[in-house]
């Protein structure tokens, strides 16, 4: 489970698991009986990017150095709360959700997880912060800004049960492509912390990160 975990922080992925039943011959060596149902099923949104759910050559590297992360994470926080570990657990539960709009409802709790630190103006501080974390350039900001807009305006209208957007409504691969970009902002979130090892930051008291998320937006 570590290891699947691990390859979702890469790229989207259909990786699932399984319980193999194997059993021995006379000469000792292993025979296949059967397999457990697969669980940790992954649903890609229709539309996916053709390669989206291939590896490359040196993404290995990024597969050891996750796997490490995650396993870390989980001996050191688990059974306790921790923001990264909370959010990366909804992280995975947005794969679980076959139901594709739901799946949006998992992905912004991961984020929320990671960026909010009080009940004042939530979607406001979300997107500001996840954009000034992701990126120092002023049109990428802005992209990323956009996106967990849309994002959050998909989140509401599916958990209030209101009417979805027009757009959405007319256009449904559209849904897709805001359930992909949480799904992504996610996953480049994971990614920075992971690899510029600020999960001790993001374990601070709130005051303490909302000092250093707020210092990166004034930058």
């Amino acid at each position: 489970h570590r290891f699947i975990e691990s390859l979702r922080i890469i790229r989207p992925t259909r990786a699932a698991c399984s319980t193999f039943l194997l059993s021995t011959d006379s000469e000792g060596s292993f025979q296949a009986q059967g397999a457990s149902q697969k669980s940790s099923t992954i649903w890609i949104t229709y539309g996916e990017r053709l390669g989206s759910q291939h590896f490359v050559h040196g993404e290995e590297n990024k597969i050891r150095k996750y796997f490490r992360n995650v396993s870390d994470m989980y001996e050191k926080y688990g059974g306790n709360y921790n923001r990264v570990l909370n959010a990366f657990v909804f992280f995975q539960l947005g794969y679980l959700t076959h139901y594709a709009k739901l799946r949006i409802v998992p992905f912004v709790i991961a984020l929320e997880s990671l960026f909010n630190t009080s009940e004042i103006e939530v979607g406001y501080s979300l997107r500001i912060r996840c954009a000034s974390f992701l990126s120092n350039k002023k049109s990428e900001k802005e992209s990323i800004i956009q996106k967990v807009k849309s994002i959050y305006d998909l989140r509401s209208k599916v958990v209030h049960g209101s009417s979805l957007p027009k757009r959405v409504i007319k256009d449904p691969l559209k849904s897709n492509d805001i359930i992909r970009d949480a799904e992504d902002l996610c996953r480049r979130c994971f990614q920075k912390i992971f690899d510029q090892n600020l999960l001790p930051k993001f374990s601070l008291r709130d005051d303490e990160l909302a000092r250093y998320l707020d210092g990166l937006v004034i930058s």
